[in-house]
């Protein structure tokens, strides 16, 4: 157990280690098979790695109270060797209740996620600014996960929010600040809503979101590409972005953007509300008609398209402008 102390030691295997605050200094790995405690509600005090690995493989978690708890992941210069303090969570990590100003794990380090990283506890949420590299599954069930410090996920990592919480893919701040770059492999969906701002992000893997989509504040030279998505959510929000920036969604070969898709055969009918942006085609050959029934009746028609700002705004025209068109 540490708490408000220095400990400068040589490699360290534990079973189980309660990290209450302090700083932990020396050379080799510290390797825990058990539980890890990372602070707690009494010690008021933060948690600094400098320059060593920590290796979780069993159950962390990570809780404050008040305004410290923070947890600093610090690279070390030792002569010409560049000694980085990594945290590898190969277990089971459960962000919980984090409360004042202790809701941040920050630094020049890298933190892993090769097991499992939850966020449960209803609280001011947790930013998390270091490099995040995820292989395994990250799940967002209260509150929010700010990542802005840039990241990846392979083929094999997931991010998943619920319906209520919010993930951030962000840069170091939104009208300042560094632009972040984050690739993503893995799967992203979930009922929550996720942004991206002020960042850049290549999304490969699929993107299932059926909650909210909110990209915005994104310089000049930001992109945030999207090349397979099912769904971008009830509703996306595309605003505030400087000129020069660019979202894309993937489009087949016949140009059409792979969201929402549905089908239905000959005969079939389906409804939506007022708030429905649909796009229809003929997936199979020869002619089809569809029949499209508006109670009450509309007098104009239209369609979307963004303004300078990047915003989805109607464009109506009378229905007879329709036909003519």
């Amino acid at each position: 157990s540490l708490q408000i102390a220095i400990l400068n030691s040589g490699p360290i295997e534990a079973t189980n280690f309660n990290w209450l605050s302090g700083t932990i200094k020396g050379t080799g790995a510290i390797n825990v098979t058990g539980d890890l405690q990372l602070s707690n509600n009494s010690a008021q005090a933060d948690l600094t790695l400098e320059g060593r690995t920590l290796n979780s493989a069993g159950t962390a978690t990570w809780r404050a109270d008040g305004n410290a708890g923070n947890v600093h992941l610090i690279n070390r210069l030792n002569g010409l060797v560049l000694e980085e303090a990594v945290f590898n969570n190969n277990g089971t990590l459960n962000v919980m209740y984090l409360g004042g100003n202790g809701h941040r794990m920050d630094g020049d380090g890298t933190f892993n996620n090769v097991g499992t990283f939850v966020k449960t506890g209803y609280d001011d949420g947790v930013h998390i600014s270091v490099a995040f590299a995820n292989s395994g599954t990250v799940d967002v069930q209260t509150s929010y996960v700010a990542l802005s410090g840039g990241g990846t996920s392979s083929a094999g990592g997931t991010f998943t929010v619920d319906a209520g919480a919010s993930l951030f893919f962000q840069g170091t701040g939104v009208f300042n600040g560094e632009s972040r770059t984050y690739t993503l492999d893995g799967e992203v969906s979930g009922e929550g809503t996720v942004y991206f701002r002020h960042a850049s992000a290549t999304v490969t893997g699929s993107y299932d979101v059926t909650g909210t989509t909110s990209i915005g504040f994104l310089d000049s030279t930001d992109t945030v590409n999207f090349t397979n998505v099912e769904s971008v959510g009830s509703e996306l929000y595309v605003n505030q972005n400087q000129s020069g920036s660019a979202v894309n969604f993937h489009r087949d070969e016949d140009g059409w953007i792979r969201e929402l898709t549905r089908s239905h055969a000959a005969g079939g009918q389906f409804d939506f509300d007022a708030s429905y942006i649909h796009g229809v085609r003929h997936a199979g050959e020869g002619v089809a008609t569809s029949i499209h029934v508006y109670s009450p009746a509309l007098w104009r028609m239209g369609h979307y398209d963004p303004d300078e700002n990047g915003v989805l705004r109607r464009v109506s025209m009378t229905y007879a402008d329709e036909l003519l068109a």
